[in-house]
C-alpha cells in the first residue's frame, strides 16, 4: 500500500480492494456503534496475515479515521521464560496466532 513502490502499480492495483475493505469495516463500526450507543471506539487492531502487509496500517489510519494498531498477542499473553528467547520470533508470528486463538475461541481482550 506504498505508492512510492514499484512505480505505484502495486498501490494502484490494491488501492480498490483495500477501500472496499475499509468501506466494509466503516459500516460495520456505524452497525456497531448504533446498537451499543454507551460504547466508544478509540482504535482498530488488524489480525491475520495480511495485517504485515507493507503501509495497510497507516493507509487504513488515514482512511478510518480512528488509529490502527497491529494486535501483539504477546502483550496481553504471558511467555514461559523458556520462549522468551524467541520474543522476535513471537512478535511476528503474533498477528496470525491470534486469528487461531480467535478461532479456538480463547479470550485475549
Amino acid at each position: 500500500m506504498d505508492p512510492g513502490v514499484a512505480e505505484g502499480k502495486i498501490f494502484e492495483y490494491l488501492k480498490p480492494l483495500a477501500d472496499s475493505f475499509i468501506l466494509d469495516i466503516k459500516r460495520s463500526i456505524v452497525y456497531f456503534l448504533e446498537k451499543h450507543k454507551h460504547m466508544t471506539l478509540t482504535h482498530v487492531y488488524l489480525t491475520g496475515g495480511l495485517s504485515k502487509m507493507p503501509s495497510l496500517k497507516e493507509y487504513m489510519t488515514a482512511n478510518l479515521n480512528y488509529p490502527v494498531e497491529i494486535f501483539d498477542l504477546f502483550t496481553k499473553v504471558r511467555v514461559s521464560c523458556d520462549l522468551s528467547k524467541f520474543e522476535n520470533e513471537l512478535k511476528t508470528i503474533s498477528p496470525v496466532i491470534v486469528t487461531a486463538c480467535g478461532a479456538a475461541g480463547v479470550e485475549i481482550l
